[in-house]
């Protein structure tokens, strides 16, 4: 294992799945700008602890598995699988991410994160099965239309 892709599984295991974030100084810039996680970035420390956070307060059970790495530099992009367990359910489910992070001096310094959210939320009952599929077709979800506000 490379230097770069241990900085983003310790980051992904310690903070992300296993909620110790006490460790986040040791894999992240306190001015790491990290973009697709919500409509706007986050930026700094704190603000990827507080989507951390929102996140563990309606999923539990985190785990990502590396399927592919590529480097270049400082330079990584991972492919992977996310799980977690829906807590008012307890259903588990994931979907895929993809990552392309730059480090700076062994730490995370800017990530940009592609997750499906789509099949995320689905595999845990939250949207229609094949709800991609259905808009793509040009169908819309139950409970819209399609008149505009």
């Amino acid at each position: 294992m490379t230097r770069n892709l241990d900085v983003v599984e310790r980051f992904m295991a310690r903070i992300w799945a296993e909620g110790h974030e006490k460790y986040i100084g040791d894999l992240v810039h306190d001015d790491a700008t990290v973009f697709g996680l919500e409509e706007q970035p986050l930026h700094g420390t704190d603000d990827i602890l507080r989507f951390r956070r929102m996140a563990h307060a309606q999923f539990s059970d985190f785990s990502f598995q590396t399927i592919n790495a590529v480097e270049s530099g400082d330079s990584i992009a991972v492919a992977g699988i996310v799980r977690a367990s829906d807590l008012q359910t307890g259903r588990r489910g994931g979907a895929r991410l993809h990552m392309l992070m730059q480090l700076r001096d062994g730490r995370i310094g800017m990530a940009n994160i592609l997750i499906d959210y789509l099949g995320f939320f689905e595999s845990m009952g939250r949207l229609p099965p094949r709800i991609l599929d259905q808009c793509l077709l040009g169908h819309l979800a139950p409970g819209l239309s399609r008149e505009r506000a």
